[in-house]
């Protein structure tokens, strides 16, 4: 007997026991404990999971951060906000580029997997990055007519930033396309290499190189910079991702179904879009109505406070087929049971690191160089965001996992326009502080509404701390 068959073994004949004992307990006492013991195994698999995925994301943000420091330190931050502003437009433009697919793919390659239809697996794999292709360059040609036709009513030092960001926005669609797909073949860590490991440390010395020649650099540099490691990460990633593949998957003549496709993906699009927007509105609306500068200070505080999000952000990666596992063949309290535990496992790291971030956050922004400090009220404010989310748990993809995603869309699509609208009324009075209380805000509507239909549609109270509890 293997030791992982005697850890086995050994587990079941625990369960046994413990289970014996708990029903010999008063009955509101052994349901709950029945329930937690029901859902152990799959938060055991979710905290396994997620440890997985926070180790790359953790080592990511390492150097994510460390770039971001150093590009504001030796460019400035008037010229780190100018590159801040035009790379969030690159993120948005980038994530509604694949139109859904790079995340429907992870649903059609599983399925056609399943079932040994290894023609409609090389047909979507082959297909979607062929329309994701044409669909990059077709968004990337006219956003460069946009550009060509407004450059007279932009500021002059946007410009060429956004000509060169148009070189990045195919690049990006083809790695989050290529993260998709490894994804579905439940290649994590090829998945989130290129974009979380790789990018971040080649566009560090690729700048760092202008820096060493003397080269003073400037947002465009940094965007050149950003493109060349795009592309190798994208090259590094592709090749890996086919020879993979090709082990996996019997050779077969393609089969397409774009039409089916499509009509699955782009309810994921509008989704991930508005979602995305929720998360962007602040800088792209600071861009219009403030300095690059201010720009440059609310970016760094935000990059910093959403180093509280990774605990939350890997566990979600784990949780979600687990919400339309359980869904399928569980209960309503099997349901609510793991929820719960999810965002015990989510709340209290997140808070232990808010409240450490709090004491040094303001020498972290000064890390950035001088005046970045004055982020720090922006820092807080965002920071709770994080922990706001812990206490109730991604409820926008257990609606969407439970067949309810137009709710769930509808919920994101409001939030959205309400973060626009309050982010128009606090700016131009508040300044970067009127951005984080208006995301915050909105923020906060939208997990209250989701709470809310969650329990109206499922009967699953999402609160965290709720009275009973």
């Amino acid at each position: 007997m293997t030791s992982l068959e005697t850890d086995s073994s050994t587990t079941a004949s625990l369960l046994k026991i413990t289970g014996r004992l708990v029903s010999k307990l008063p009955a509101p006492l052994s349901h709950k404990l029945a329930a937690l013991l029901d859902n152990a195994d799959d938060l055991a698999s979710v905290v396994r999971g997620a440890a997985s995925v926070m180790a790359v994301r953790v080592a990511g943000a390492g150097l994510t951060f460390a770039s971001m420091v150093l590009l504001a330190r030796w460019m400035g931050a008037f010229e780190f906000g100018i590159y801040a502003y035009v790379y969030t437009w690159v993120l948005l433009a980038a994530t509604m580029v694949p139109l859904g697919l790079n995340t429907s793919i992870m649903r059609f390659v599983p399925e056609y997997m399943s079932r040994k239809r290894w023609g409609r697996v090389w047909g979507v794999m082959v297909q979607s990055h062929l329309i994701v292709a044409l669909s990059a360059t077709s968004v990337s040609a006219l956003a460069g007519l946009l550009i060509w036709m407004f450059a007279p009513h932009m500021d002059a030092y946007y410009v060429l930033p956004f000509a060169v960001a148009l070189l990045i926005i195919p690049l990006h669609a083809a790695v989050d396309m290529q993260e998709g797909t490894a994804r579905a073949f439940g290649w994590v860590t090829l998945a989130y290499i290129a974009p979380y490991i790789m990018r971040p440390l080649l566009l560090l010395c690729g700048v760092g190189a202008f820096v060493l020649v003397g080269v003073s650099p400037d947002a465009v540099t940094a965007l050149l910079a950003m493109a060349a490691a795009t592309f190798i990460g994208m090259i590094t990633q592709g090749i890996i991702l086919i020879r993979s593949i090709r082990r996996t998957v019997p050779r077969a003549k393609p089969r397409a179904h774009a039409g089916y496709w499509l009509k699955i993906s782009i309810p994921m699009l509008v989704f991930e879009g508005a979602y995305l927007l929720m998360s962007s509105t602040d800088v792209i609306m600071l861009g219009q109505l403030e300095d690059p500068a201010a720009v440059a200070i609310y970016f760094a505080a935000a990059r910093t406070a959403s180093l509280i999000g990774f605990v939350y952000f890997a566990t979600t990666a784990r949780t979600v087929p687990k919400f339309s596992e359980i869904h399928a063949s569980g209960t309503r309290e099997d349901l609510q049971a793991f929820l719960d535990g999810v965002n015990r496992f989510s709340f209290w790291p997140s808070f232990l690191g808010v409240v450490t971030l709090m004491a040094i956050g303001h020498y972290i922004l000064m890390l950035f160089g001088d005046g970045f400090e004055s982020g720090y009220l922006v820092l807080a404010i965002l920071s709770i965001g994080y922990v706001a989310r812990c206490t109730v748990g991604p409820l926008e993809y257990l609606l969407s996992m439970t067949g309810k995603q137009v709710i769930a869309t509808k919920i994101i699509c409001t939030s959205a326009v309400v973060n626009g609208g309050l982010n128009f009324l606090l700016i131009p009075e508040f300044g970067i502080v009127g951005a984080a209380v208006a995301t915050l805000t909105a923020l906060i509507f939208n997990l209250t509404v989701l709470a809310v239909a969650v329990h109206r549609l499922m009967g699953i109270n999402a609160f965290m701390f709720r009275p009973g509890r």
